[in-house]
């Protein structure tokens, strides 16, 4: 079981958990959390946490900028978290490096001869977000989840 193991995954995974908790700690996210405070614009309502999510996601990965967010703001509300959750996932899909599932999906690929690039990805993967943002975005303000 051990030889089954990937353990270059593994090790992206640990890394990557790794630098953002270093980067946490530097003060610089918390920097821009007050920033972004200053300016009125903390992710407590549509306008602001579907772009951030959608950059954070597409930058360091959809599950450690939830992590990221969650530590610099721990008292999101219910509905904030429950958009976070959603937007967070569907934002995976904008480009090859949005998700690990994305990279671990083109890594096998590529393992059975098939070749999956940042472009191929790009062009299917930038409508479908566009759409289920979209979408998610009006269900969550329709329904008075979360303020736009």
């Amino acid at each position: 079981m051990i030889g089954s193991v990937d353990w270059q995954l593994l090790l992206l995974f640990a890394c990557l958990f790794g630098i953002t908790a270093a980067f946490v700690k530097t003060g610089l996210s918390q920097d821009g959390l007050d920033w972004l405070a200053a300016k009125g614009l903390l992710p407590d309502r549509l306008s602001v946490l579907t772009p951030l999510t959608l950059a954070a996601s597409n930058s360091i990965g959809n599950v450690p900028a939830v992590i990221l967010l969650i530590k610099l703001v721990p008292d999101l509300s219910d509905g904030a978290l429950t958009a976070l959750a959603l937007l967070s996932t569907f934002a995976g899909n904008l480009l090859l490096t949005g998700s690990l599932c994305n990279i671990i999906v083109a890594e096998r690929a590529a393992m059975s001869g098939v070749t999956l690039s940042f472009v191929d990805f790009a062009r299917s993967g930038i409508p479908m977000t566009l759409a289920t943002f979209a979408a998610t975005v009006g269900w969550l303000w329709a329904i008075g989840l979360l303020p736009f």
